[in-house]
């Protein structure tokens, strides 16, 4: 912040660093966002996250699924879950250190300049109910803010 040379200005801090750690799943074909908040990012978060796309969102369809090499992706758990579904899930594991590969990271990096990016919330509920409303926004108009477009080929 820009100030006065010899003035402090008092700027507002959470004083704690508190986080909310998203999983999501980009449906490129609709736009939608699929996601979940937690306050920890484990495989026990993951394997809730997918278990809730596999069984609930997407009960019957046949997904592809990008996953990076993040440690909580490959687990014993997570390879479980991923087998059990392996007859209408394919995985695509991203090379390492690869994010611009994954389109849900260039998600991410929007939603932090449009929600969080130069904002004090003051408290992590408030911060989370931000998080909801910049979904329920996005996932009633997905082509307003942030679109990825396809082309299909006529062979």
């Amino acid at each position: 912040m820009w100030m006065f040379k010899g003035q402090q200005v008092a700027i507002p801090a959470a004083g704690t660093n508190q986080k909310l750690h998203l999983f999501g799943a980009l449906n490129f074909a609709t736009n939608q966002v699929e996601y979940q908040v937690f306050a920890h990012k484990t495989q026990w978060q993951m394997e809730t996250f997918l278990l809730q796309l596999f069984t609930e969102r997407y009960p019957q369809e046949y997904l592809v699924v990008v996953l990076d090499n993040v440690g909580y992706h490959q687990t014993p758990l997570i390879e479980g879950v991923l087998g059990e579904y392996s007859e209408r899930v394919f995985v695509v594991w991203l090379p390492e250190y690869c994010p611009k590969l994954n389109l849900i990271e260039r998600f991410w990096e929007h939603m932090k300049q449009v929600v969080f990016d130069n904002y004090y919330f003051g408290d992590v509920d408030s911060l989370e109910g931000a998080t909801h409303l910049f979904f329920q926004e996005h996932n009633t108009n997905p082509h307003s803010d942030f679109a990825f477009s396809f082309r299909l080929s006529k062979n």
